[in-house]
């Protein structure tokens, strides 16, 4: 979820998002890992104290700072191609298409193929996090899971991304709210949401055994 969020804020191309990016490398993602094992604790009913979360942020420091290099670094290539395709008037991309719409191009028509895999990132985040937390199968695995998993769970992602959606905006409303509160229940409900689903799939497994 942060390295969207950051993403986001630099594909707008503001200093303050470009900052945002490079300081992720160094704490957002590692802070990201913490929030979401503290979750995982949570969700578990399992003990969780103030004092342990220095030890889990440098024990995840590393895994943190290649999260947000991974991924964060393929939201900016998926956001930046498609800014590229829509903006650009050069060759071949600024060729008019008028069957398809008034100052239609070929470009416009590119841009929009980057967009399903960009929205397939977006969603993705829901699950990243909480996978990389509970599998701990490294960065790249807990990435192709999260996709898969949005895949085969299209409808139950998209409630999952409204709720998301709503609860991020009612606590932004509170000012404080969106950064106090806000991770955590974020962190929670996602990684209840992902445990659900793996579940899913367990029993479906065990049945099929």
């Amino acid at each position: 979820m942060p390295p969207a969020l950051v993403i986001a804020g630099l594909a707008r191309g503001t200093t303050v998002g470009g900052a945002a990016f490079v300081a992720g490398w160094i704490l957002l993602g590692p802070v990201t890992v913490v929030v979401w094992t503290a979750a995982q604790l949570i969700v578990r009913r399992e003990p969780v104290t103030v004092r342990a979360l220095p030890a889990v942020f440098q024990r995840q420091w590393v895994t943190g700072v290649l999260f947000f290099l991974v991924d964060g670094g393929l939201g900016w290539l998926l956001i930046a191609n498609v800014r590229f395709y829509f903006t650009s008037p050069l060759g071949i991309l600024g060729r008019p298409l008028p069957w398809l719409g008034e100052g239609m191009r070929v470009g416009h028509l590119i841009g929009f193929l980057w967009v399903a895999p960009l929205l397939l990132w977006a969603l993705a985040q829901l699950y990243a996090t909480p996978l990389l937390v509970e599998e701990r199968s490294g960065v790249g695995a807990a990435l192709r899971r999260a996709a898969l998993l949005v895949v085969d769970n299209i409808w139950f992602t998209l409630v999952l991304a409204t709720i998301v959606a709503i609860a991020s905006g009612v606590l932004g409303l509170t000012g404080i709210g969106a950064f106090v509160l806000l991770p955590g229940a974020l962190a929670v409900l996602t990684t209840n949401a992902t445990r659900a689903l793996l579940g899913k799939y367990e029993q479906n497994f065990t049945t099929n055994d």
